[in-house]
């Protein structure tokens, strides 16, 4: 993902803001959410944190901002739309449960799952879910 960054700093030092979210986008996002459910809900925090600062480079890239300084990150990702690397994980891990029909959200606003006949990758989708949503 660093070296993503550096690309998109030296590569789209010519194009505007719009762009450079399209390089990021294919560039930085498209490596994290290609494997995302693979890998992502089992990380400890220190692996979310050292993905985190390298995706937080990319964000750096796309803003013209310099490689260090006392930004608030979040403040910035929060104003310009990027998603963090916790957000692209809970957002994967509901994609996969509504695809596999196993979070069922109804008319009374309220989640419930549905239990029968799953395989065991649902099971464990479901604890996963389960434990996301408290």
């Amino acid at each position: 993902m660093r070296w993503s960054a550096g690309r998109i700093r030296s590569e789209g030092n010519l194009f505007g803001l719009k762009d450079k979210r399209i390089l990021f986008n294919a560039w930085i996002m498209g490596v994290l959410h290609s494997n995302a459910l693979a890998f992502l809900p089992s990380l400890t925090e220190g692996q979310i944190s050292a993905l985190q600062t390298a995706m937080n480079a990319g964000i750096r890239a796309v803003l013209n901002l310099p490689r260090k300084s006392i930004t608030s990150m979040t403040a910035l990702r929060v104003k310009h739309g990027f998603l963090s690397v916790t957000d692209v994980r809970d957002k994967c891990l509901m994609l996969a449960a509504q695809k596999t029909e196993i979070i069922i959200y109804s008319a009374h606003k309220t989640w419930m799952v549905r239990t029968r006949g799953l395989s065991q990758e649902a099971k464990f989708l479901i604890q996963i879910v389960k434990d996301k949503l408290g």
